[in-house]
């Protein structure tokens, strides 16, 4: 694996992990938009995001509540999800 392509994958994993710890009600069912949050986040941090990607970025993070407007209109759950045994 390139260096570019070893760094990459270090923002992405990064971003995950931010977006893990600040959005505590996303659960295995948000994986997918998750990672291309943390795809956009992480071209976003590299100066590699364009103004269609930074459009892109702001629609998913309204869809995982990350935004002020959007995060009013989550709800916690009630019952702890089973850890995924993938991501450990």
């Amino acid at each position: 694996m390139s260096s570019e392509k070893r760094l990459r994958a270090t923002a992405e994993a990064d971003a995950w992990c931010a977006f893990e710890a600040s959005l505590p009600w996303l659960n295995r069912s948000r994986r997918t938009i998750v990672e291309i949050a943390a795809i956009l986040q992480a071209r976003l941090a590299s100066g590699t995001l364009g103004v269609p990607g930074m459009h892109l970025y702001r629609v998913v993070l309204r869809q995982l509540g990350a935004t002020p407007a959007s995060a009013s209109r989550v709800s916690m759950p009630t019952t702890p999800e089973e850890p995924d045994d993938l991501l450990d």
